[in-house]
């Protein structure tokens, strides 16, 4: 009676010890691991890891805390968020669009299509770091690439402080302060005398105070 009863353990602990082996033997033959490369195998499992959690990462709107309490360097002035306009123009307007509603050919193209910021939807978050965060690093899957090495650091905060201003696009003006009939909804430039607009302090509907 002993004796099957630790023959029956035997074969428990065999069996079990197949089970173990057999995930790694399939991941082994299906991402080219040597055996006992435990390096390799803890690479691989991050990396299914890591395309589970951006699957769920890019189902639906979510924060970035983590860069939520980034500190602006770049201040919001008259020459600052002109630059930004710059920038941005040269950079971003081909899929989000000049007045950055992505509606242009190449934005519609994209899957997912190119974000709209004119609207409340910010889908990887709203604030300054998180908007420079998805600049930086692009969002991986999508048709939004990294700018980290393509843009410096102050290029793409001026970017970002830009990139806010099409939030308030309908109300706010921005007027030339030695010709006050030049205005505009956006950052610019003078047309007649080359200073930068200034923005103006409006109500609710965007009336001058």
């Amino acid at each position: 009676m002993k004796k099957t009863k630790i023959l029956l353990v035997m074969i428990a602990c065999l069996a079990g010890g197949i089970f173990i082996l057999l995930p790694q033997r399939i991941l082994l033959a299906n991402n080219s691991c040597g055996e006992g490369d435990t390096a390799c195998m803890q690479k691989m499992h991050e990396h299914t890891h890591d395309e589970m959690e951006h699957s769920e990462h890019m189902k639906g709107m979510h924060q970035h805390k983590e860069f939520q309490g980034m500190k602006k360097p770049v201040r919001k002035t008259p020459k600052s968020l002109y630059d930004g306009r710059q920038l941005y123009e040269k950079n971003c307007a081909s899929c989000h669009g000049k007045i950055g509603n992505g509606d242009t050919p190449a934005g519609k193209a994209l899957n997912p299509p190119a974000a709209d910021f004119t609207d409340n939807v910010w889908k990887h978050g709203r604030t300054d770091g998180e908007i420079f965060h998805v600049i930086s690093e692009g969002v991986p899957g999508t048709g939004m690439t990294a700018w980290k090495n393509t843009l410096t650091e102050e290029e793409r905060w001026k970017i970002v402080n830009y990139i806010q201003c099409f939030q308030e696009m309908d109300k706010a003006i921005y007027q030339c302060p030695m010709h006050p009939e030049v205005k505009s909804n956006l950052p610019d430039r003078c047309t007649k005398c080359g200073m930068f607009l200034k923005k103006q302090r409006t109500d609710d509907r965007g009336q001058m105070e």
